[in-house]
């Protein structure tokens, strides 16, 4: 599977993008439509609400009809067998992204889009405004919860290491805390009763590149006036996006993202030097230019 991140959908066109599609299992990830929603009705200065919906409509029109992907942590609690413990409304979101984007790509204005609703698997209506607005809030509160859960890594890799700020921090602290985080999700996993076979290994292939991306870019941060460590709200998209990698799958994440790119071959190439004589990994980043190169049609 491809995974087109939100950078990516912004730098192709929409016939490279279907193109490819045409030939690949294409997938993006609802992360990337709610980021998209949320800008909608910001417009530049001298340009109208109105033209620059326009816009932003056409990044969602270009992954119409592409695989919305379920979201990242429910397909976490698929792979593992933890589909219980997992919040019920995650499994709502890919069903209500694809609604946005069929109910943006039909509007022909802004208002027009305001006026719109989208039916609840409850039943309750939401209009778009409201759904725009709810989606802010829903996404501040994931970049919160990701910079606290960065900073309580930190404080535990302070604990086992001699590092006195993250980009102090070497590759050996990285792959000695990547195994005791897979290991410590394995046994509360069983201590809430998980029992599935080779439980191990599927958490490991679920969040091996997610927790890596996280480590990878926690030894770039640095630390304000105050000595908290500032964590990129950016990174929080790009770091649940990863979560849709299987480490022994043959996935693609395209993406125009530098910092992205360096860190997932970071922890790859870890995997590699460390395990890679029993099991290499499949998984892989790509560029959007090398992605077009490798994968689009020619002629």
């Amino acid at each position: 599977m491809d995974i087109l991140d939100t950078s990516a959908v912004r730098g192709m066109k929409k016939d490279d993008i279907h193109a490819i599609a045409q030939q690949r299992d294409v997938g993006v990830s609802p992360f990337s439509v709610y980021e998209i929603l949320c800008h909608l009705d910001e417009h530049k200065s001298g340009e109208t609400p109105d033209e620059t919906f326009r816009r932003r409509r056409g990044m969602l029109t270009k992954i119409q009809g592409l695989r919305i992907l379920d979201d990242p942590f429910t397909q976490h609690a698929v792979a593992v067998g933890a589909q219980s413990l997992a919040n019920p409304t995650r499994f709502e979101d890919r069903d209500i992204a694809n609604r946005i984007i069929e109910e943006v790509a039909q509007a022909s204005s802004l208002a027009d889009l305001h006026k719109r609703t989208i039916t609840l698997t409850d039943g309750s209506q939401r209009t778009f405004r409201d759904i725009a607005a709810n989606t802010r809030v829903a996404l501040e509160a994931e970049e919160k919860r990701y910079a606290d859960d960065v900073r309580k890594m930190w404080r535990k890799m302070q604990e086992l290491s001699s590092a006195s700020s993250p980009t102090a921090l070497t590759d050996d602290d990285l792959w000695e805390w990547l195994k005791a985080t897979v290991i410590a999700i394995e046994r509360s996993y069983e201590h809430d009763g998980v029992a599935v076979g080779a439980l191990l290994g599927k958490v490991t292939r679920s969040m091996y590149p997610y927790f890596g991306y996280v480590f990878a870019r926690l030894r770039k941060y640095t630390k304000d006036s105050a000595g908290e460590l500032v964590v990129p709200a950016n990174d929080t998209e790009d770091g649940y996006i990863s979560m849709h990698l299987d480490l022994l799958a043959e996935d693609v994440l395209v993406t125009g993202d530098t910092n992205t790119i360096d860190a997932l071959n970071a922890v790859l190439g870890l995997w590699s030097k460390h395990v890679s004589d029993q099991i290499a990994p499949a998984c892989t980043v790509m560029s959007i230019q090398d992605y077009r190169e490798a994968f689009q049609p020619t002629g």
